[in-house]
């Protein structure tokens, strides 16, 4: 897994959903120097961690919240399970045979919740635990 540099982003919506981890600049910026990432503060300040899963793939991507900068993140071949029981859904998500996202979430007459979310990418980046907020789900058109 390797980071691309950034461009400024007009990504398409996709069908299906995006998990999203909001992680500290700082962190991100002592883990990959090589971004280039400028200081920022509060919110603003934030470096999202994206992966998006559909039926056709999974994506990943590093995003600038105070710039829009996006940086891939290449990923290998990615196989997607999905079990459904009810009104839970569990996606688990593996790049060459090796775990890439585990999630459970459940759906509702009020939206999808997510319940569950795992990912290695956070390790593979080399951003320790601690320094990411709770993931969030992000239902796409």
């Amino acid at each position: 897994m390797s980071l691309a540099h950034g461009q400024p982003s007009s990504v398409a919506i996709r069908t299906g959903l995006t998990i999203v981890w909001a992680i500290a600049r700082d962190a991100v910026r002592r883990a990959n120097p090589t971004l280039d990432l400028p200081p920022a503060r509060g919110r603003q300040g934030e470096v999202l961690l994206c992966l998006s899963v559909s039926e056709t793939g999974c994506t990943a991507e590093l995003r600038d919240a105070s710039t829009d900068r996006v940086h891939p993140i290449e990923l290998g071949a990615v196989h997607l399970d999905r079990t459904e029981a009810g009104e839970f859904v569990h996606l688990e998500v593996t790049e060459l045979r090796s775990p890439l996202l585990s999630a459970t979430y459940r759906r509702s007459g009020s939206g999808e919740r997510l319940l569950y979310a795992r990912t290695p990418v956070l390790d593979r980046l080399g951003i320790r635990g601690g320094r990411y907020g709770r993931p969030r789900l992000v239902p796409q058109a």
